[in-house]
């Protein structure tokens, strides 16, 4: 397991040194709590040429307005497929 913003981010490098990123993912399901906190989202793990290799599942805390953190990422099998504490300005925030 990695920790730490400059580990996880040093891990991953090779992924995105290539041209082309070699997956992608968007959520296809998105549920949010009713005072606007707290989110789940889950969907498919694309691989370069677009075919579904697995699914992602994320836990958002709301930081500030526009600015979510991931709580939790297990993904599939138990992997982990976001850091925990990564922020993101997100679109689930718009609206």
């Amino acid at each position: 397991m990695r920790r730490g913003k400059a580990t996880v981010a040093a891990g991953r490098k090779a992924r995105f040194d290539a041209p082309a990123a070699p997956f992608a993912w968007a959520p296809d399901q998105v549920q949010v709590l009713d005072d606007g906190t707290l989110a789940r989202c889950t969907g498919p793990v694309l691989d370069a040429t677009g075919h579904a290799i697995a699914r992602f599942s994320a836990v958002w805390r709301q930081q500030a307005p526009g600015a979510w953190r991931v709580v939790f990422g297990p993904g599939a099998a138990g992997r982990r497929r976001a850091a925990v504490g990564d922020l993101i300005r997100s679109p689930l925030a718009a609206g």
